[in-house]
């Protein structure tokens, strides 16, 4: 028996159908542009949208007598997602974030669902939609284009000589290219027509060159993999049109990106016409060679090609050899601004390969623009295998404005792991330069050189450089992913539910940073749904792995889409692209067109009326809580707007109070309602504002117990109503989940010290002494978090003078009792 569908050739199905395809491109289409969905107002709108387009899908599935709605065992997997979210709800460190995710990951099920569905009923449809997404990521580079050049205004697009693009993030801006590129370039394979190939090769050349300007590391490797992966897949034909492909866009962008790396910043708006040359020039040159192709008729055979695709191989990688093997000594220029204050400004270079206890020589040329004792610095610190530090090396002097080679010697420790070389600037309105930077041993052999390639834009080159294990960027997500494991410790079964990472990693960081994402998908992730939601992570991808098997024996034209999910899925083991949710729709969205290869095996069980339903409502539910969410967001702006101009505490109060029962789980109405309440408590000394005062304190305690950005306000709240006890206890609980951040301590610190200043005015020494003992707990925690740390968390302004007063104070009533 055939399978049944609500996809029909009649007319009124087509129309339907093309109706739902419509509005899912547009929506793919307009996504990008509003900051990546990474936002919670931005992502609930489009939950909304996808589950009234899914509702409205079902609905017409029902009409048809279409019952079934998990087709094969991908669908399953799918589905067990957004259950997992849905467990670990009950589970969460956060209510609100981890709800948001649950109606997230349903979005993502529905989005999934519609475009798998709809390409199983018709290949075009699977085409559009791949089409769909290489035209997303060319408006991405275009509109970054247009921004640079002052064309469009769009904040944050482009920054420096840096493209980070509609995704605010250079690294998801880069994945999101990356996906079009290998969409594009495996269009262009397979395309015979002569206008369309133009287009797809025009539109590579686009992207090629704003994936080049994103500098993104591990955007380089993942595409350089994969690329490698697809050209070992495919024909022998096949490699020669991929190598083709991407020569010509190559050779079209290089003037472009020659231009965009040598010209003065001031006068960057002049890419614009480069931009446009590089693809008119490709197409152009795509048309000369099928014009020349639909003449004279070459049929080589494939050993023929083979050896010509050695060939090729074989040039390219010369080229790269040579390109890379050229080197140049690096410069770390260190620049203060004169509008900066004089400070410490340092960049560092760290070895990992230097012996313990042994004796190096460590060589450079320095030149300042100001000739101070402080013109130039050099510390080198050795690190053990717990990251504690010793410094080996100290060097500050003046030096002038010509380049002054300077040599060093310093000895390693027994205990030394890691040896890190910091090099200083310090005046404001200055500039400190070194190069020629070189490590020799004790018999003067050259150990370390730091150059890199001549041949390449300095701004690349430099990325490209720091490619490894030592550098910061790299060093932090280890920080975070091991940090994040322990979580995942915590919370095996079940996870901490969704923005779990967000609101506990304080309590677990090994160092101090400031990040609400792990910049792992699969550790985050981990965090947020335990073994419950990895169980069915790990389903899903053991399902995409053998229907990409699958798909490279049938020798398939949809290979590239597995590929630009595997792209999209590496790339997420360092950043995290996916933590947006416009970058997300474009992941389920390919496993979608995916799954419509009938590769994954098919559920042959027939569902009934009931789960139809069943399933309708849940969307229906969906549907209207992400609406109600959203109106409470509503209700919540115009109670802040309400708030600023002044419209009186009564309908301030009523805003807020809707929102709080339209969004409930959000602390961010409570603690405005709370404050609103104390004010007219104050007035009024009516008790049903104390008692709403500790309502929304409580519930926010109950739905964000770890978001501290609350707790300030809330110890000033607990303040004006005379529970001090409350508030000493809330900045303590702050400090245990948060240790590396300095806040902390000086909110612990301050506030005691209020307390404490409360009673001594009124001669009440005796009710001070529990607070000003704090005050010197705090500083005791502090110093014990600093002997773990090579950069202590320091106190500034009057909190040193604090801690000194509440000690000098306790000393005295000492004194005094023991008279």
């Amino acid at each position: 028996m055939a399978k049944k569908s609500y996809i029909n050739t009649g007319s009124n199905d087509k129309t339907i159908n093309g109706f739902f395809m419509f509005l899912i491109a547009s929506f793919m289409i307009i996504i990008p542009f509003y900051r990546g969905l990474f936002f919670r107002v931005n992502y609930i709108p489009a939950i909304i949208f996808i589950s009234m387009l899914f509702a409205v899908s079902m609905a017409h599935k029902l009409r048809r007598k279409d019952y079934k709605i998990l087709d094969t065992y991908t669908d399953i997997t799918v589905f067990l997602i957004p259950a997992s979210y849905l467990i670990s709800f009950f589970f969460a460190a956060n209510t609100k974030d981890a709800f948001d995710m649950f109606l997230l990951y349903c979005s993502y099920f529905m989005l999934y669902k519609l475009t798998s569905d709809l390409s199983v009923g018709d290949k075009k449809y699977k085409d559009v939609f791949i089409d769909v997404i290489i035209a997303s990521a060319f408006l991405l580079s275009f509109t970054a284009i247009m921004n640079m050049t002052g064309f469009i205004d769009i904040n944050g697009a482009f920054i420096g000589k840096r493209l980070y693009g509609l995704y605010q993030y250079a690294n998801s801006t880069a994945s999101v290219l990356g996906v079009g590129i290998i969409l594009a370039l495996n269009k262009l394979i397979s395309e015979e027509n002569i206008k369309r190939a133009a287009i797809y090769q025009s539109v590579m050349t686009a992207l090629i060159a704003s994936f080049i300007f994103t500098l993104s590391r591990g955007g380089y490797l993942v595409l350089a993999g994969v690329l490698l992966l697809n050209f070992i897949l495919i024909n022998a034909k096949a490699k020669l049109r991929l190598l083709m492909g991407l020569f010509v866009s190559l050779i079209s962008s290089f003037m472009l990106i020659f231009k965009f790396y040598t010209l003065a910043e001031e006068n960057i708006s002049a890419i614009w016409i480069h931009y446009l040359v590089s693809i008119i020039l490709s197409a152009i040159i795509v048309c000369i060679i099928y014009s020349f192709k639909s003449k004279v008729k070459l049929d080589f055979p494939d050993k023929t090609i083979n050896i010509s695709l050695v060939i090729m191989v074989t040039a390219f990688t010369v080229i790269a050899i040579l390109l890379f093997s050229i080197k140049e000594p690096i410069e770390y220029k260190i620049v203060h601004r004169a509008s900066e204050e004089s400070s410490w400004k340092d960049r560092n270079i760290s070895m990992f390969d230097l012996e313990p206890d042994e004796e190096y020589i460590l060589e450079f040329d320095v030149k300042a623009s100001l000739e101070t004792p402080n013109s130039y610095g050099v510390v080198a610190r050795s690190y053990n295998n717990e990251n504690k530090q010793s410094e080996i090396l100290r060097h500050f002097e003046p030096t002038g404005p010509q380049f002054t080679k300077k040599s060093f010697n310093f000895t390693t420790l027994e205990n030394t792991e890691k040896v890190t070389i910091y090099l200083y600037n310090y005046d404001s309105g200055s500039n400190t330069v070194y190069r020629n930077v070189t490590i020799r041993d004790s018999n003067g052999i050259i150990l370390r050189k730091m150059e890199r390639p001549k041949y390449l834009p300095a701004a690349i080159a430099d990325r490209l450089t720091d490619i490894n294990m030592e550098s910061e960027s790299i060093s932090s997500r280890i920080y975070f992913t091991t940090d994040g494991l322990k979580i995942m410790k915590d919370y095996t079964i079940t996870g901490a539910g969704g923005g779990a990472w967000k609101n506990l990693y304080r309590q677990y960081q090994s160092v101090p940073y400031n990040t609400t994402e792990v910049h792992n998908f699969y550790v985050q992730y981990g965090i947020e749904v335990g073994i419950i939601g990895l169980a069915a992570l790990t389903g899903l991808l053991l399902l995409l792995i053998a229907s990409m098997i699958k798909s490279i024996k049938a020798r398939s034209n949809y290979l590239c889409v597995y590929l630009a999910v595997m792209l999209l899925l590496l790339h997420s083991t360092i950043d995290f692209n996916l933590s947006l949710a416009a970058v997300g729709y474009i992941l389920w969205m390919l496993i979608g067109i995916a799954n419509s290869e009938k590769n994954s095996p098919a559920i042959k069980r027939e569902q009934n009326t009931h789960i139809k339903v069943l399933s309708l409502a849940l969307t229906l539910i969906i549907l209207f809580t992400s609406s109600s969410i959203y109106y409470g967001m509503k209700l919540g702006n115009q109670g802040a707007r309400a708030s600023r101009n002044k419209e009186g505490s009564n309908r301030v109060m009523e805003l807020y109070q809707k929102a709080s029962v339209f969004d409930r789980f959000n602390g961010a109405y409570r603690i405005d309602l709370a404050q609103m309440m104390n004010n007219e408590l104050r007035k009024t000394k009516d008790k049903k504002y104390l008692d709403g005062i500790e309502e929304q304190i409580s519930l926010i305690k109950r739905y964000e117990p770890y978001n501290h950005q609350y707790t300030p306000v809330i110890c000033n709240l607990h303040l004006s109503l005379g529970k001090f006890e409350e508030a000493s206890d809330i900045v303590n609980e702050k400090l245990q989940h948060e240790p590396m951040v300095e806040q902390s301590y000086m909110l612990k610190i301050d506030l005691n010290y209020k307390v404490a200043s409360y009673y001594i005015k009124d001669e009440k020494v005796q009710e001070a002494i529990p607070y000003l003992q704090k005050i010197l707990e705090a500083s005791d925690e502090l110093e014990k978090v600093n002997m773990n740390l090579k950069t202590p968390l320091k106190l500034t302004g009057n909190y040193p003078k604090m801690i000194e007063a509440a000690q000098r104070t306790l000393d005295m009533a000492e004194t005094d009792q023991n008279k």
